[in-house]
């Protein structure tokens, strides 16, 4: 425990924290950062300052990196926990395009293990789920259109599919995207 409570308003770290979560762009992002609290152990704060230096320079350094827009899935992701459910081709694509983005930085990390490798370790054992990418390819255009040649599937391929663009399309429930969304 802190003493005194408020230690964070008195030092000001609380409008920090405000700045800092006012540039998250989804609400697990800013979750995360609710849940940081004041360290005072020097391995700790060690670990997170070889974090955000490590970030910083991939950011300022690596014109390749596949940032970008990260799309904010957390009301798909509880779409797909009821059993049952649907998502709309609007949310399939969404869905494709926050997968194709955390595909992409955790290869484009994994592959630079001597550069970053607080980032590289905290990075393995993230799913980017490419099965489910290339079935959304399959089924689903650029353009968020369901692909003609999806209709002439066979129906346990793509059954939802066969609706018209924006009926919903299926959650594509896998044996390894079962497992992962049924972690909380």
């Amino acid at each position: 425990m802190i003493y005194p409570a408020n230690f964070e308003q008195k030092i000001g770290f609380d409008r920090l924290r405000e700045q800092v979560a006012a540039l998250c762009t989804m609400r697990a992002a800013r979750g995360k950062l609710a849940e940081e609290t004041f360290s005072t152990s020097a391995r700790e704060i060690a670990r997170r300052l070889t974090l955000a230096d490590e970030m910083r320079l991939l950011l300022d350094m690596e014109h390749e990196f596949p940032g970008g827009e990260y799309p904010d899935v957390d009301h798909i992701v509880a779409k797909l926990r009821v059993e049952g459910s649907f998502l709309d081709v609007e949310e399939v694509v969404t869905l494709h395009r926050a997968l194709t983005v955390v595909g992409g930085i955790v290869a484009f990390i994994l592959n630079r293990e001597e550069q970053y490798p607080a980032l590289h370790a905290r990075s393995r054992g993230v799913a980017a789920f490419p099965e489910i990418v290339q079935r959304i390819d399959a089924i689903v255009d650029r353009f968020g259109n369901v692909k003609d040649n999806a209709r002439d599937r066979p129906p346990n391929a793509c059954r939802p599919c066969c609706r018209p663009p924006k009926a919903p399309v299926s959650s594509m429930p896998t044996p390894r995207f079962r497992s992962a969304k049924a972690k909380p």
